[in-house]
């Protein structure tokens, strides 16, 4: 199972202050020693974050898959014109959310997200919606054909592992992740998914790729980046 570390909060201290430090270029440098399979960022239509020139500068200097993750409705010509990262993923965009507050509900006229995945598709960049973990939504999903499909883990890692309703939220994320996988998609999973948590949706054996964050983040400051990334990896390989 791959790792693709969310690199976002690393730019977010970045932005306090302004200024180059912490480093985006040494974390990235970091996290790959460590194992890390890919990058991930989210660039935000208000920038809180990761800036155009982050995206530039990762795939001016580093070989890897990089994942962006986009407002879902935006229109993503101007960027395409300057990047061509190895996926993008379409996700909900609130302006005044802390962080993405769940999946896409495609419960309305989904005909512009299936012009962007075809834009996408002529322009040889993977595609990779993200989606609650409910069958009704992953198969609308399927409909629009995208590369991928990450299932959001936000639910099942909020609950106490090993509850019943820690066990009820893995029970839906096992289901999903099969049903997209009968398709013949990838299968992807994130969002606030730690080295305790994790471990569970590990052993789901049609999961490609797992994208993680925050916690990475968060741990690293009492161990460091590389040990962090490692702490996720030892239940991946």
């Amino acid at each position: 199972m791959k790792l693709s570390v969310n690199i976002d909060h690393i730019a977010t201290l970045r932005q306090v202050r302004g200024g180059i430090e912490p480093n985006l270029s040494q974390a990235i440098t970091e996290v790959l020693e460590a194992g890390a399979d890919g990058i991930t960022v989210h660039l935000r239509k208000d920038l809180r974050h990761i800036q155009l020139a982050d995206i530039e500068m990762i795939q001016s200097n580093f070989n890897i898959p990089l994942n962006v993750e986009f407002d879902a409705y935006t229109d993503l010509n101007s960027f395409l014109s300057r990047f061509k990262p190895a996926m993008i993923t379409l996700v909900p965009e609130n302006p005044n959310e802390v962080t993405t507050e769940g999946g896409l509900k495609l419960d309305s006229d989904t005909s512009s997200l299936g012009q962007t995945l075809a834009s996408l598709r002529e322009k040889q960049i993977h595609s990779s919606l993200f989606i609650d973990p409910k069958p009704i939504l992953i198969n609308r999903a399927l409909t629009l054909n995208p590369d991928a499909i990450e299932i959001n883990t936000n639910h099942y890692s909020l609950q106490t592992v090993g509850s019943k309703a820690y066990e009820e939220a893995l029970s839906n994320i096992k289901e999903c992740a099969h049903l997209i996988h009968n398709e013949g998609l990838r299968v992807l999973a994130g969002h606030g998914l730690n080295r305790f948590n994790v471990q569970d949706i590990a052993k789901i054996s049609v999961v490609d790729e797992l994208n993680i964050g925050h916690s990475i983040i968060a741990r690293s400051i009492y161990v460091g980046l590389s040990r962090a990334t490692q702490e996720i990896l030892l239940h991946l390989r």
